[in-house]
């Protein structure tokens, strides 16, 4: 199924929504969020609020948490992506690292 831009736009937010509500606050998420080497500050996450939409480093600081990773996968966090280029962001965010 091919999504239009306002209805990814829309999933997103109701995905970051869910993300938030499952970690409590949005300074819980920064806590749980801030490990394995990513520092995502509770000013980043109300950024992402304000923005209705969480950024890809942020995805993939979501993948790095054991807790969160299998509940919010990074198609749902930012449907507008797919899959392999997921896979390929990640590969090569994990070389930056």
């Amino acid at each position: 199924m091919i999504m239009t831009k306002k209805d990814a736009k829309s999933a997103a937010k109701k995905a970051l929504d869910a993300l938030v509500e499952h970690a409590g606050s949005q300074r819980q998420l920064s806590r749980m969020l801030t490990q394995n080497g990513n520092r995502i500050s509770p000013q980043t996450v109300q950024a992402w609020i304000l923005r209705g939409q969480i950024s890809k480093p942020g995805v993939f600081a979501v993948q790095d948490n054991k807790d969160l990773k299998d509940k919010f996968p990074p198609t749902e966090l930012r449907p507008g992506i797919g899959q392999d280029e997921w896979d390929e962001y990640i590969k090569n965010f994990k070389k930056e690292k």
